[in-house]
């Protein structure tokens, strides 16, 4: 698995603590999914340039809290000001291209999600682009902006559970 390192301690959110990954353009073929702590970015050279390409079984990026866990916990580790923009997530087996595991203010610019769905092929629910969940009211998937994202190949496009708000999606 690959993480990007991050830093839980209470100044996590000063510039010199957040994490930045630039991604040239190109094809990069993963076998599992990338770990986006908060304050994490992954910034790639555009959407049609930068391809991200998951022959795993898992999801291509999946949030995860302050202590390095998928499962969010509070409100004060979650994953939150993410910026990811200009690249393409590629799935080309049953699982979520995005998973959004109590994500909350964080930016999505010019990402295209590409599934293995074609016409004619029965509809499969673990085949999700945009998968967002909420460990409970408080901490959930919320104040999100989706800007100029392009989901394909998927049996659903979004997909979300209950506490997931006020989360917006443009040109789109």
């Amino acid at each position: 698995q690959l993480f990007l390192p991050w830093s839980s301690s209470p100044d996590a959110d000063t510039y010199k603590k957040r994490i930045a990954l630039k991604l040239s353009a190109g094809l990069y073929k993963i076998t599992n999914s990338l770990k986006l702590p908060p304050y994490a970015s992954i910034i790639g050279d555009g959407s049609d340039k930068t391809v991200i390409n998951q022959t795993g079984v898992f999801p291509v990026l999946e949030t995860i809290n302050g202590e390095g866990i998928a499962a969010q916990t509070t409100s004060l580790n979650q994953a939150n000001l993410l910026n990811i923009q200009g690249i393409t997530l590629e799935s080309y087996l049953n699982n979520a291209g995005l998973k959004l595991a109590s994500c909350k203010n964080s930016q999505f610019t010019d990402v295209k999600i590409k599934g293995p769905w074609t016409q004619g092929t029965a509809v499969n629910s673990t085949q999700i682009g945009i998968l967002m969940e909420a460990t409970s009211t408080p901490v959930t998937t919320k104040d999100n902006s989706f800007e100029k994202i392009t989901i394909e190949g998927f049996s659903y496009g979004i997909l979300s559970n209950h506490d997931v708000l006020h989360n917006v999606f443009n040109n789109t």
